[in-house]
C-alpha cells in the first residue's frame, strides 16, 4: 500500500508553506547607470534591531543615558547589569546595547576582543556568530578600515539571513553596495579580484563598475556614526591595538581542499556533448564562487562518459580460405574509467544507461556518486548512489500541495497522453489527491498531438471537471483540448508540469490560460536574489543564459563543497557525511536528502497573472 508514503511526503510539503515576505531582490546589472544613491540613509546597525528588542525594565532605564548623549555612563550601566544578572536574555542583550555603545565611541578593538570572549564563552564557531553581533563585527572592522574582513563577514552575514531574516538581509545588501561604491579608483580592481565573484557581491561590484565607467569615481562616504557622531574614516596603525586571531574569518577547511577531490562523469564529447558542457559550466562556477580569494581553484577531474555511448563491436572486412572478402563482427573491449584514489565524490553521470554501467565499475564501489538521471529509483542501484534530478514524483508532488494547501480544492480532472510518461503523470496525480483527502472525478488518455483524440477525450469527460484540471502534456500540444475547457467552464483552472514553464507559449495562449499553475526547477525569470546572482554571473563568464542542466550542477556542487566546509571528518568519511549533508538553499529549490539517498527538491510553484507567471511559492515557502 503506497498511499501512506505520499501522504507523508505530503505532510512534509505542508509544514514549510506558511506566509513568507519575498527577499528583495539584488541589483540586476543595469543597462543605464540608475539615479545616485544617497549613502547616508544606510542603516546603522543599532537601528536595525531598535524597535524589536524584548527590553526588560533595566534596558530600558539605561537607554535613557544613551538618548541623552551619556555614552560613556550608558556603557558602564551596560556592563555591569551583563555581569551582575542571571537571566540569560537580560544578559545577551545587555552585551548587544554595550557594543552599540562601544562603537558609537569608536572603540572598535574593544567591540571585536568583547565578541572573541562572546565565542570562547559559548564555545561555538566564529562564524556561527548571531547575525546582530556579526553586523557589528563588520562594522568595526569597517571603522579600522579593513575592508577584506568586511567583505568575508558581510558575505557570510547574507548567506545566514537570506530568506530568514529580511531586514537583516536588506541590510547587509544596503553594506555590500556602500562598501563597493565608496571604494578608492586604485584599489577597486584589487578589491573586485578578491571578492567580486562571490554570488552575494556580484551584482554590486558591476553595478559600480558600470557606475565608474561614466565618472571613473568612488562615492564619499557620508556615514558618521563612530566617535560620538564624528566619523573619522581611519585610524593610524599605531593607534589600532592587535585583535585576537580568533575573530579574523578565514575558511580554513574550504582553502584547503585538495584536486581530484571531486569528479564529473559527464559527455564531454559525442552527441550530447552540448549537455555535458552546460552541466560542466555550472560546476566550475560553484568552484570559482566558493573559493574566491583563497588564491586556488582546486581542479575537478572531469571524466567523458562517451565511452559508455561506443559500440561494443564492429564489422571488419577481411577473406576467407578461398579469398572471397567477408565480413566479421569483431568486440571491442570498452576502457575503463580513469578516477584518481583521491576522489572523494563524483558528480554525474546523466543518463540511466552511463549511470548502470558507472556502478559496475569495481574501482568505485566505495565512492559516492551523485546521478543526474530523472528515473525514479535509481538510487537503488548501489549504495552510493545519490540521485538529483526532475523526477515526475517532485513535481506533482509540489503541485498538488499547492493546489490542495494554498488554494483549497479537492476535485480535480485529469488529461494525459496514452503513453508511458503520461500515464506515469496521471497515476502519481490520483496518488497524491488521494492522499490528501481529494477526488478525481474523472481520468481522460488521448492519443498523443492528435486533436480528435483529445476532442473525444474531452466529450467522454461530459463536462465532469471538478475545480482543476491536471492537464500532463505540454500546453502548446493541447490547444484544442484547453479551448474546449475554457469554454464549457471560463473560470477553470489548469494544472501543469515544467512542460508548461515556456514564455512564449504562455503569452500566445493568453486568457486560455490565465490563473494557470504550474512548476518547475529553474524558473529563468525569478525574482529570488540567489537565482539572479547565479544567472548574472552564469551570462557574464559564459556570455550564455544557464538552463536546469547547469543550475542543477550549480547546486550539486554547493552542496558538496558545503559538506567540505562544515563537516571536518568528511574526507575519512564522505559517503556518511552526504547522507548528514544539510538543507541547501539552491538556485534550483530547497534539496534535501533522504534516507533512501533520493535528493528531494522542493521547487518553484507559478502561476499564470496578466499573461505572465508569477512565483507563489519557492522552496515551500509561499510569496503570495
Amino acid at each position: 500500500m503506497v498511499l501512506p508514503v505520499f501522504s507523508i511526503l505530503i505532510l512534509i510539503l505542508l509544514t514549510s508553506c506558511p506566509s513568507y515576505q519575498k527577499p528583495a531582490p539584488t541589483v540586476p546589472i543595469p543597462k543605464q547607470i540608475q539615479k545616485e544613491i544617497t549613502y547616508s540613509t544606510v542603516t546603522p546597525p543599532w537601528k536595525v534591531w531598535e524597535y524589536e528588542e524584548i527590553k526588560e525594565q533595566e534596558i530600558n532605564y539605561i537607554e535613557a543615558f544613551e538618548r541623552k548623549g551619556q555614552l560613556e555612563e550608558a556603557f558602564e550601566r551596560y556592563q555591569l547589569l551583563e555581569k551582575t544578572t542571571t537571566n540569560q536574555l537580560t544578559k545577551d542583550l545587555a552585551l548587544l546595547y554595550k557594543l552599540n555603545v562601544a562603537l558609537k565611541l569608536g572603540k572598535s578593538v574593544e567591540v571585536l576582543n568583547e565578541l572573541v570572549g562572546y565565542v570562547k564563552e559559548k564555545n561555538i564557531e566564529e562564524t556561527k556568530l548571531p547575525s546582530k553581533l556579526m553586523l557589528l563585527a563588520i562594522y568595526s572592522y569597517y571603522h579600522q578600515n579593513k575592508l577584506d574582513q568586511c567583505f568575508a563577514w558581510l558575505n557570510l552575514l547574507a548567506k545566514n539571513t537570506e530568506g530568514i531574516n529580511q531586514k537583516m538581509f536588506s541590510t547587509a545588501q544596503k553594506t555590500g553596495r556602500m562598501l563597493v561604491s565608496t571604494l578608492p579608483t586604485d584599489k577597486f580592481q584589487v578589491y573586485k579580484k578578491r571578492w567580486g565573484e562571490l554570488s552575494f557581491l556580484i551584482p554590486f561590484f558591476r553595478e559600480d563598475e558600470y557606475r565608474r565607467l561614466k565618472d571613473n569615481k568612488p562615492k564619499v562616504n557620508k556615514i558618521n556614526w563612530f566617535n560620538s557622531a564624528v566619523y573619522q574614516p581611519t585610524i593610524s596603525e599605531e593607534e589600532i591595538k592587535p585583535v585576537e586571531s580568533l575573530l579574523e574569518y578565514k575558511d580554513k577547511k574550504i582553502s584547503s581542499l585538495p584536486d581530484f577531490t571531486i569528479a564529473a562523469v559527464l559527455p564531454l564529447t559525442g552527441r550530447y556533448k552540448e549537455h555535458g558542457t552546460r552541466v560542466r559550466n555550472g560546476i566550475d562556477l560553484a568552484m570559482e564562487q566558493h573559493f574566491a580569494g583563497t588564491g586556488h581553484i582546486p581542479s575537478v577531474n572531469y571524466i567523458d562518459s562517451a565511452i559508455y555511448d561506443m559500440e561494443l563491436t564492429r564489422e571488419v572486412k577481411t577473406t576467407d580460405e578461398e579469398g572471397n572478402e567477408v565480413v566479421i563482427i569483431e568486440s571491442i573491449q570498452r576502457p575503463e574509467l580513469e578516477i584518481p584514489l583521491a576522489t572523494k565524490i563524483i558528480l554525474g553521470p546523466m543518463d540511466v544507461k552511463a549511470n548502470e554501467l558507472l556502478v559496475q565499475e569495481p574501482q568505485l564501489q566505495d565512492t559516492p556518486f551523485i546521478s543526474f538521471t530523472k528515473k525514479e529509483g535509481i538510487a537503488e542501484l548501489a549504495p552510493g548512489c545519490f540521485r538529483l534530478g526532475v523526477t515526475a514524483s517532485n513535481q506533482i508532488s509540489e503541485l498538488v500541495a499547492y493546489a490542495t494547501v494554498a488554494l483549497g480544492y479537492q476535485s480535480f480532472s485529469v488529461f494525459y497522453p496514452d503513453n508511458e510518461t503520461g500515464r506515469e503523470l496521471a497515476n502519481l496525480f490520483n496518488a497524491y489527491v488521494t492522499a490528501m483527502d481529494g477526488e478525481v472525478v474523472s481520468s481522460n488518455p488521448y492519443k498523443v498531438k492528435n486533436i480528435s483524440s483529445m476532442r473525444s477525450a474531452f466529450i467522454k469527460a461530459d463536462g465532469n471537471l471538478g475545480e482543476a484540471v491536471f492537464i500532463a502534456d505540454a500546453p502548446d500540444d493541447t490547444k484544442s483540448l484547453i479551448s474546449n475547457i475554457k469554454k464549457l467552464q471560463p473560470e477553470i483552472v489548469f494544472l501543469g508540469t515544467a512542460l508548461w514553464n515556456d514564455k512564449a507559449v504562455i503569452s500566445a495562449l493568453g486568457s486560455q490560460l490565465e490563473g494557470s499553475i504550474f512548476v518547475t526547477p529553474f524558473y529563468y525569470w525569478s525574482e529570488q536574489a540567489r537565482v539572479k546572482d547565479f544567472i548574472q554571473a552564469y551570462i557574464w563568464k559564459y556570455s550564455s543564459k544557464p538552463d536546469i542542466l547547469s543550475a542543477q550542477a550549480y547546486d550539486a556542487t554547493n552542496l558538496v563543497l558545503n559538506i567540505f566546509a562544515d563537516d571536518s571528518s568528511a574526507y575519512h568519511n564522505f559517503f556518511g557525511a552526504l547522507k548528514n549533508a544539510k538543507t541547501l538553499h539552491g538556485v534550483t529549490g530547497l534539496l534535501q536528502i533522504y534516507p533512501n539517498r533520493e535528493i528531494n527538491r522542493r521547487m518553484t510553484v507559478l502561476q499564470v497573472q496578466g499573461g505572465e507567471a508569477h512565483e507563489v511559492m519557492t522552496s515551500g515557502k509561499r510569496l503570495r
